[in-house]
């Protein structure tokens, strides 16, 4: 059974990078207002909030909350679970215009029941989904309980979405394997990765605590990125008990051919031609080999950062890893002490001309020092 819910809660920021904000009361709270965990969704282990004309017990429910805005193509997944009787989707989306809207409704293709908006309203708001987070995906069990979450949506990811939700509905709980993705906060204990990552060499690193981590996400090249490298190569020679790494996600070959048999099956070719439409090696030609330009770049300009490589985004994904440009510092228990935020870097001109937030340094430094204290 399908349910279309359409509402709206939460508000947003103008886009990071644009224009100067108020200045805040630390240097990376203005996207942490927007960013946080009361507007990147529920965690798994929470119990789902009730929702109007909704029933958990008869079978799982997929929750899409869509909170203003929306990329369309993300009904067209839902073909996948079409046929699944076992399967109950609800899709919840929040004050879309009129076109996202028609065009959410036809992409369903009548899939969806059209439940009020002011029923709608109260099921975005209490699963915590903000504008700049939607959507964000949830796998209920029978039991009312949230087992999975995603936030936004890719189709390289398709594979991660199915293995949860085909493992709930075969043995009624998830697997050990499947990857669980949660919202992490200040103070907030990480659970480490059994998954390694790979050095530029190919060895296989495992995550584990004993060291404090600071992970970085961002530009190599240009501007903006001279202007984040210089700052935080200060604190890298400051704090050398810190293990800074700068985290690279890249998609396998492996995942980019998944990605293109996947749009075929949903007919994206048809929808996305630019992308889909063709033979599968004009698609990899098109689509970047991410770990293949890092080695050329870094041949030009070398980095003194420990570089890894985190293959099809799997670490990037489970702690909620998103945007760029952004920082994630643990202690060495692996306690959050900068949960992922936005590096406040702001254009006041043209597109060369980037300032760093005043107070920055500083208040990376106090975290920094927190983060290296025994």
């Amino acid at each position: 059974m399908f349910a279309l819910i359409l509402s709206c809660v939460f508000s947003s920021c103008c886009a990071n990078g644009q224009t100067s904000p108020p200045k805040p009361e630390h240097p990376f709270l203005f996207d942490q207002e927007a960013l946080n965990p009361e507007t990147l969704g529920l965690n798994p282990g929470t119990a789902a909030p009730s929702i109007h004309g909704v029933a958990f017990d008869a079978n799982p429910t997929l929750l899409i909350a869509v909170n203003c805005e929306v990329n369309v193509d993300y009904f067209d997944v839902l073909a996948l679970w079409d046929d699944r009787s076992d399967l109950q989707v609800v899709v919840a989306g929040a004050d879309l215009s009129e076109a996202d809207r028609g065009e959410m409704v036809r992409r369903l293709d009548g899939r969806g029941v059209l439940l009020p908006e002011w029923a709608a309203m109260g099921a975005v708001g209490s699963y915590r989904v903000g504008v700049r987070a939607s959507p964000v995906t949830f796998l209920i069990d029978t039991d009312g309980i949230i087992v999975a979450r995603w936030r936004g949506y890719g189709i390289y990811r398709i594979p991660l979405y199915e293995k949860a939700i085909s493992s709930l509905l075969e043995n009624g709980e998830l697997a050990e394997d499947v990857l669980i993705q949660s919202v992490y906060w200040t103070g907030d204990v990480v659970e480490w990765p059994g998954f390694p990552l790979q050095t530029l060499s190919g060895e296989d690193v495992l995550l584990e605590p004993g060291v404090p981590y600071c992970f970085y996400k961002g530009p190599w090249v240009g501007p903006k990125a001279e202007l984040i490298d210089a700052v935080l190569d200060l604190l890298r020679e400051r704090y050398p008990l810190v293990r800074f790494v700068r985290l690279v996600a890249y998609w396998s070959e492996a995942t980019r051919r998944t990605s293109w048999e996947t749009a075929q099956q949903l007919g994206l070719d048809e929808t996305m031609p630019e992308w889909y439409g063709g033979t599968l090696e004009k698609y990899l030609e098109r689509l970047p080999d991410y770990r293949q330009q890092l080695f050329d770049l870094l041949e030009e300009t070398p980095c003194e950062w420990r570089i890894l490589l985190d293959e099809d985004g799997q670490l990037s994904y489970k702690w909620t890893l998103f945007a760029s440009p952004t920082l994630f510092i643990l202690d060495a228990e692996g306690r959050v002490v900068l949960p992922c935020s936005i590096v406040p870097v702001w254009a006041s001109g043209g597109a060369d001309d980037w300032w760093v937030e005043e107070g920055t340094e500083e208040y990376l430094a106090a975290l920094l020092e927190e983060a290296a204290s025994p």
